[in-house]
Protein backbone atom coordinates (compact mmCIF):
# COMPACT_ATOMS: atom_id res chain seq x y z
CA UNK A 1 0.00 0.00 0.00
CA UNK A 2 1.38 3.43 -1.05
CA UNK A 3 1.88 6.04 1.72
CA UNK A 4 2.65 9.42 2.01
CA UNK A 5 6.10 9.21 1.49
CA UNK A 6 5.80 7.43 -1.71
CA UNK A 7 3.43 9.68 -3.09
CA UNK A 8 5.49 12.81 -2.13
CA UNK A 9 8.51 11.10 -3.90
CA UNK A 10 6.64 10.53 -7.26
CA UNK A 11 5.20 14.16 -7.16
CA UNK A 12 9.18 15.21 -6.28
CA UNK A 13 7.63 17.35 -3.45
CA UNK A 14 7.76 16.65 0.09
CA UNK A 15 5.50 15.03 2.56
CA UNK A 16 4.90 17.77 4.19
CA UNK A 17 3.43 19.79 0.76
CA UNK A 18 1.53 16.40 -0.07
CA UNK A 19 -0.11 16.98 3.49
CA UNK A 20 -0.92 20.94 2.63
CA UNK A 21 -2.13 19.97 -0.67
CA UNK A 22 -4.58 17.60 0.59
CA UNK A 23 -5.78 19.86 3.24
CA UNK A 24 -6.58 22.81 1.56
CA UNK A 25 -6.31 24.79 4.69
CA UNK A 26 -2.76 26.07 3.66
CA UNK A 27 -1.96 27.61 -0.01
CA UNK A 28 -0.26 25.41 -2.70
CA UNK A 29 0.60 26.43 -6.22
CA UNK A 30 -1.60 24.97 -8.76
CA UNK A 31 1.03 23.19 -10.65
CA UNK A 32 2.25 21.73 -7.15
CA UNK A 33 -1.30 20.50 -6.46
CA UNK A 34 -1.60 18.93 -9.82
CA UNK A 35 1.34 16.77 -9.86
CA UNK A 36 0.31 15.66 -6.19
CA UNK A 37 -3.07 15.19 -7.41
CA UNK A 38 -1.36 13.04 -10.18
CA UNK A 39 0.97 10.85 -7.97
CA UNK A 40 -2.16 10.22 -5.71
CA UNK A 41 -4.37 8.83 -8.62
CA UNK A 42 -1.13 6.76 -10.50
CA UNK A 43 -0.08 5.58 -7.28
CA UNK A 44 -3.72 4.61 -5.84
CA UNK A 45 -3.16 6.18 -2.56
CA UNK A 46 -5.69 6.12 0.38
CA UNK A 47 -5.53 8.41 3.48
CA UNK A 48 -5.59 6.50 6.64
CA UNK A 49 -8.90 6.75 8.16
CA UNK A 50 -7.22 8.56 11.22
CA UNK A 51 -6.26 11.33 8.92
CA UNK A 52 -10.15 11.44 7.67
CA UNK A 53 -11.56 11.95 11.18
CA UNK A 54 -9.05 14.50 11.29
CA UNK A 55 -11.14 16.33 9.24
CA UNK A 56 -14.01 18.57 10.82
CA UNK A 57 -14.42 21.52 7.87
CA UNK A 58 -15.32 21.53 4.66
CA UNK A 59 -12.82 21.10 2.06
CA UNK A 60 -14.43 23.77 -0.33
CA UNK A 61 -13.28 20.90 -3.51
CA UNK A 62 -16.41 19.63 -5.56
CA UNK A 63 -15.33 16.56 -8.07
CA UNK A 64 -17.08 16.47 -11.38
CA UNK A 65 -17.21 13.77 -13.34
CA UNK A 66 -18.17 13.90 -16.96
CA UNK A 67 -17.90 11.26 -20.09
CA UNK A 68 -15.78 13.60 -22.29
CA UNK A 69 -14.73 17.30 -22.53
CA UNK A 70 -14.29 16.82 -26.47
CA UNK A 71 -17.76 16.53 -26.94
CA UNK A 72 -19.04 20.51 -27.70
CA UNK A 73 -22.05 20.24 -24.91
CA UNK A 74 -19.47 19.62 -22.10
CA UNK A 75 -17.34 22.62 -22.11
CA UNK A 76 -20.75 24.79 -21.58
CA UNK A 77 -21.77 22.78 -18.40
CA UNK A 78 -17.98 22.82 -17.40
CA UNK A 79 -18.29 26.55 -17.40
CA UNK A 80 -21.61 27.57 -15.98
CA UNK A 81 -20.25 24.79 -12.95
CA UNK A 82 -17.12 26.65 -12.41
CA UNK A 83 -19.06 29.81 -12.52
CA UNK A 84 -21.28 29.36 -10.22
CA UNK A 85 -19.03 27.12 -7.50
CA UNK A 86 -16.29 30.20 -7.65
CA UNK A 87 -19.12 32.31 -6.72
CA UNK A 88 -20.09 29.97 -4.07
CA UNK A 89 -16.53 29.55 -2.92
CA UNK A 90 -15.97 26.09 -4.15
CA UNK A 91 -13.47 25.11 -6.68
CA UNK A 92 -13.83 22.19 -8.66
CA UNK A 93 -11.82 18.83 -9.62
CA UNK A 94 -12.69 18.25 -13.28
CA UNK A 95 -12.14 14.16 -14.16
CA UNK A 96 -12.36 13.09 -17.58
CA UNK A 97 -13.81 9.59 -17.92
CA UNK A 98 -13.16 9.17 -21.70
CA UNK A 99 -16.58 7.11 -21.53
CA UNK A 100 -15.28 4.45 -19.27
CA UNK A 101 -16.66 2.96 -16.41
CA UNK A 102 -13.33 1.79 -14.96
CA UNK A 103 -12.14 5.30 -15.26
CA UNK A 104 -15.67 6.58 -13.88
CA UNK A 105 -15.16 3.96 -10.91
CA UNK A 106 -11.50 5.23 -10.08
CA UNK A 107 -12.36 8.93 -10.28
CA UNK A 108 -14.56 8.63 -7.26
CA UNK A 109 -12.41 6.36 -5.44
CA UNK A 110 -9.73 9.35 -5.71
CA UNK A 111 -12.31 12.16 -5.18
CA UNK A 112 -13.60 10.23 -1.74
CA UNK A 113 -10.10 10.23 -0.52
CA UNK A 114 -9.13 13.92 -1.49
CA UNK A 115 -11.68 14.87 0.79
CA UNK A 116 -14.19 16.39 -1.78
CA UNK A 117 -17.11 18.05 0.14
CA UNK A 118 -19.14 17.04 -2.98
CA UNK A 119 -19.59 15.29 -6.62
CA UNK A 120 -21.48 16.49 -9.77
CA UNK A 121 -21.71 13.52 -11.52
CA UNK A 122 -22.73 13.10 -15.38
CA UNK A 123 -22.87 9.36 -16.24
CA UNK A 124 -20.80 8.08 -19.22
CA UNK A 125 -23.48 4.65 -19.03
CA UNK A 126 -26.94 3.56 -18.15
CA UNK A 127 -25.03 1.59 -15.37
CA UNK A 128 -25.21 3.01 -11.79
CA UNK A 129 -23.64 -0.39 -9.42
CA UNK A 130 -20.16 1.42 -9.19
CA UNK A 131 -21.38 4.47 -7.64
CA UNK A 132 -23.11 2.52 -4.87
CA UNK A 133 -20.90 2.18 -2.43
CA UNK A 134 -20.42 5.99 -2.62
CA UNK A 135 -24.35 7.13 -2.03
CA UNK A 136 -24.60 8.06 1.67
CA UNK A 137 -20.92 9.08 1.93
CA UNK A 138 -20.40 12.40 -0.23
CA UNK A 139 -23.05 13.79 -1.44
CA UNK A 140 -23.86 13.42 -5.13
CA UNK A 141 -26.44 15.24 -7.56
CA UNK A 142 -26.32 13.14 -10.97
CA UNK A 143 -26.62 15.63 -13.95
CA UNK A 144 -28.68 14.55 -17.57
CA UNK A 145 -29.58 11.30 -16.36
CA UNK A 146 -32.34 9.73 -14.01
CA UNK A 147 -31.86 6.97 -12.09
CA UNK A 148 -33.63 5.38 -9.19
CA UNK A 149 -30.85 5.02 -6.75
CA UNK A 150 -31.74 7.55 -4.01
CA UNK A 151 -29.59 10.04 -5.59
CA UNK A 152 -30.50 13.98 -6.69
CA UNK A 153 -30.85 14.06 -10.62
CA UNK A 154 -30.86 17.27 -12.36
CA UNK A 155 -31.67 16.81 -15.92
CA UNK A 156 -33.35 19.15 -19.20
CA UNK A 157 -36.84 18.03 -20.86
CA UNK A 158 -35.80 15.77 -23.42
CA UNK A 159 -39.21 14.62 -24.24
CA UNK A 160 -40.46 18.44 -24.14
CA UNK A 161 -37.43 19.17 -26.88
CA UNK A 162 -38.51 16.26 -28.99
CA UNK A 163 -41.66 17.31 -29.22
CA UNK A 164 -41.32 21.39 -30.04
CA UNK A 165 -38.41 20.29 -32.63
CA UNK A 166 -40.87 17.83 -34.30
CA UNK A 167 -43.74 20.67 -34.20
CA UNK A 168 -41.73 23.21 -35.52
CA UNK A 169 -41.05 20.83 -38.34
CA UNK A 170 -44.32 20.03 -38.86
CA UNK A 171 -45.50 23.68 -39.24
CA UNK A 172 -42.73 24.59 -41.71
CA UNK A 173 -44.66 21.75 -43.64
CA UNK A 174 -42.14 18.93 -43.77
CA UNK A 175 -43.29 15.76 -44.68
CA UNK A 176 -40.50 13.66 -45.05
CA UNK A 177 -38.06 13.33 -42.06
CA UNK A 178 -35.06 11.46 -41.19
CA UNK A 179 -34.14 11.20 -37.70
CA UNK A 180 -30.14 10.60 -36.37
CA UNK A 181 -29.85 8.95 -33.60
CA UNK A 182 -26.83 8.50 -31.74
CA UNK A 183 -27.17 5.62 -29.36
CA UNK A 184 -31.08 4.30 -28.47
CA UNK A 185 -30.30 3.28 -25.54
CA UNK A 186 -29.31 6.67 -23.88
CA UNK A 187 -32.16 7.18 -21.65
CA UNK A 188 -32.72 10.57 -23.31
CA UNK A 189 -32.64 9.77 -26.78
CA UNK A 190 -35.95 7.50 -26.41
CA UNK A 191 -37.60 10.62 -24.53
CA UNK A 192 -36.64 12.69 -27.73
CA UNK A 193 -38.02 10.25 -30.17
CA UNK A 194 -41.13 9.79 -28.58
CA UNK A 195 -41.62 13.70 -28.36
CA UNK A 196 -41.47 14.10 -31.33
CA UNK A 197 -43.34 11.37 -32.22
CA UNK A 198 -46.14 12.64 -30.47
CA UNK A 199 -45.97 16.15 -32.42
CA UNK A 200 -45.84 13.91 -35.97
CA UNK A 201 -49.30 12.59 -35.00
CA UNK A 202 -50.50 15.59 -33.59
CA UNK A 203 -50.23 17.02 -36.77
CA UNK A 204 -51.97 13.98 -39.20
CA UNK A 205 -50.53 15.59 -42.51
CA UNK A 206 -51.14 13.34 -45.42
CA UNK A 207 -48.39 11.44 -46.81
CA UNK A 208 -46.21 12.60 -43.83
CA UNK A 209 -43.66 9.91 -42.80
CA UNK A 210 -40.38 9.75 -40.37
CA UNK A 211 -37.13 7.70 -40.46
CA UNK A 212 -35.01 6.78 -37.88
CA UNK A 213 -31.27 5.60 -38.09
CA UNK A 214 -29.84 4.40 -35.40
CA UNK A 215 -26.43 4.00 -33.46
CA UNK A 216 -24.59 6.81 -35.68
CA UNK A 217 -21.37 6.31 -33.50
CA UNK A 218 -19.31 9.56 -34.56
CA UNK A 219 -19.33 12.76 -37.20
CA UNK A 220 -17.64 10.38 -40.41
CA UNK A 221 -20.33 7.94 -39.82
CA UNK A 222 -23.11 10.50 -39.51
CA UNK A 223 -21.21 11.82 -43.18
CA UNK A 224 -21.50 8.54 -44.61
CA UNK A 225 -25.05 7.06 -43.37
CA UNK A 226 -26.43 11.05 -44.33
CA UNK A 227 -24.96 10.39 -47.92
CA UNK A 228 -26.62 7.18 -48.30
CA UNK A 229 -30.35 8.63 -47.96
CA UNK A 230 -29.31 11.65 -49.10
CA UNK A 231 -27.96 10.50 -52.56
CA UNK A 232 -31.86 8.69 -53.53
CA UNK A 233 -33.33 11.71 -55.14
CA UNK A 234 -36.49 10.41 -55.02
CA UNK A 235 -36.91 9.51 -51.70
CA UNK A 236 -34.81 12.30 -50.27
CA UNK A 237 -36.12 14.34 -46.82
CA UNK A 238 -36.47 17.49 -46.62
CA UNK A 239 -35.21 17.66 -43.23
CA UNK A 240 -33.31 15.81 -41.08
CA UNK A 241 -33.33 16.02 -37.23
CA UNK A 242 -29.80 15.09 -35.47
CA UNK A 243 -30.00 14.62 -31.85
CA UNK A 244 -27.09 15.25 -31.06
CA UNK A 245 -25.01 18.65 -32.37
CA UNK A 246 -21.83 17.00 -32.48
CA UNK A 247 -23.12 14.70 -35.42
CA UNK A 248 -24.66 18.06 -37.54
CA UNK A 249 -21.17 18.55 -39.02
CA UNK A 250 -21.29 14.72 -40.82
CA UNK A 251 -24.69 15.75 -42.37
CA UNK A 252 -23.18 19.20 -43.12
CA UNK A 253 -20.50 17.73 -44.74
CA UNK A 254 -22.61 15.08 -46.84
CA UNK A 255 -25.09 17.71 -48.19
CA UNK A 256 -21.95 19.68 -49.64
CA UNK A 257 -20.39 16.55 -51.21
CA UNK A 258 -23.87 15.85 -53.24
CA UNK A 259 -24.17 19.51 -54.28
CA UNK A 260 -27.23 19.99 -51.47
CA UNK A 261 -28.33 23.20 -50.10
CA UNK A 262 -28.76 24.00 -46.69
CA UNK A 263 -31.36 24.90 -45.58
CA UNK A 264 -33.12 25.36 -49.20
CA UNK A 265 -33.09 21.85 -50.32
CA UNK A 266 -32.36 19.93 -46.96
CA UNK A 267 -33.53 21.41 -43.47
CA UNK A 268 -31.28 20.36 -40.37
CA UNK A 269 -32.36 21.01 -36.97
CA UNK A 270 -29.86 19.52 -34.31
CA UNK A 271 -30.24 19.45 -30.46
CA UNK A 272 -28.07 20.65 -27.07
CA UNK A 273 -27.00 24.34 -28.48
CA UNK A 274 -23.52 23.77 -28.79
CA UNK A 275 -20.90 26.42 -29.06
CA UNK A 276 -20.26 25.18 -32.74
CA UNK A 277 -23.74 25.66 -33.72
CA UNK A 278 -23.70 29.28 -33.67
CA UNK A 279 -20.43 29.50 -36.00
CA UNK A 280 -21.50 26.69 -38.81
CA UNK A 281 -22.75 27.55 -42.02
CA UNK A 282 -25.34 28.03 -42.49
CA UNK A 283 -25.81 28.55 -38.30
CA UNK A 284 -27.73 25.79 -36.96
CA UNK A 285 -31.51 26.00 -35.56
CA UNK A 286 -30.94 23.00 -32.24
CA UNK A 287 -32.63 23.09 -29.38
CA UNK A 288 -31.11 24.40 -26.76
CA UNK A 289 -30.19 22.04 -24.01
CA UNK A 290 -30.63 24.34 -20.75
CA UNK A 291 -26.86 24.16 -19.40
CA UNK A 292 -26.61 27.13 -17.16
CA UNK A 293 -29.42 26.17 -15.33
CA UNK A 294 -28.75 22.74 -15.27
CA UNK A 295 -25.26 23.64 -14.07
CA UNK A 296 -26.84 26.21 -11.40
CA UNK A 297 -29.86 23.97 -10.32
CA UNK A 298 -27.85 20.96 -9.74
CA UNK A 299 -25.02 23.30 -8.10
CA UNK A 300 -27.42 24.89 -5.55
CA UNK A 301 -28.68 21.01 -4.90
CA UNK A 302 -25.45 19.62 -3.95
CA UNK A 303 -24.08 22.60 -1.88
CA UNK A 304 -27.71 22.02 0.10
CA UNK A 305 -26.55 18.45 0.41
CA UNK A 306 -23.35 19.66 1.67
CA UNK A 307 -24.82 22.61 3.91
CA UNK A 308 -27.61 20.46 5.56
CA UNK A 309 -25.92 17.54 6.16
CA UNK A 310 -28.62 15.12 4.34
CA UNK A 311 -29.44 13.59 1.37
CA UNK A 312 -32.62 15.16 -0.37
CA UNK A 313 -34.33 11.68 -1.32
CA UNK A 314 -33.21 11.01 -4.63
CA UNK A 315 -35.66 14.14 -6.03
CA UNK A 316 -35.67 14.67 -9.86
CA UNK A 317 -35.61 18.34 -11.33
CA UNK A 318 -36.34 18.52 -15.51
CA UNK A 319 -35.55 21.99 -17.36
CA UNK A 320 -36.96 23.20 -20.31
CA UNK A 321 -34.63 24.47 -22.59
CA UNK A 322 -36.23 26.62 -26.08
CA UNK A 323 -36.06 25.90 -29.35
CA UNK A 324 -32.94 28.86 -31.23
CA UNK A 325 -34.10 29.32 -34.64
CA UNK A 326 -31.32 30.28 -37.11
CA UNK A 327 -30.86 29.59 -40.62
CA UNK A 328 -30.60 25.98 -41.54
CA UNK A 329 -34.31 24.78 -41.38
CA UNK A 330 -36.91 26.74 -43.39
CA UNK A 331 -40.42 25.41 -44.93
CA UNK A 332 -40.18 22.85 -48.16
CA UNK A 333 -42.10 25.43 -50.29
CA UNK A 334 -39.45 28.26 -49.88
CA UNK A 335 -37.21 25.77 -50.71
CA UNK A 336 -38.78 24.99 -54.13
CA UNK A 337 -38.72 28.57 -54.78
CA UNK A 338 -34.98 29.64 -53.57
CA UNK A 339 -33.91 27.29 -56.05
CA UNK A 340 -35.61 27.98 -58.81
CA UNK A 341 -34.57 31.26 -58.68
CA UNK A 342 -31.18 30.28 -59.22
Amino acid sequence: MASIRDVAKLAGVSPSTVSRALSQKIYVEEETRNKVLAAIRELDYKPSLAARSLKNTNSKLLGLVLPDIQNPYYPKIVKYIEEYARDKGYSVILCDTFEDKERECGFFATLENLFVDGILFLPSTEDTNHILPYIGKIPIVIINRKFDIGVTCVLGDDYAGGYEVGKYLMEQGHKRIVCMINDKKRQYNPERLDGFSRAFKEFKMDGADFDIVKNVSSVEDACRKAREFLVKADERPTAVFVFNDNLVSGVYHAAYELGIKIPEELSVVGYDDALSSLYMVPPLTTYEHPAKEIAQMALNLLIQEIQEKENNGGSVCRIAGKLQIRQSACPPGEMKEKVNKQ
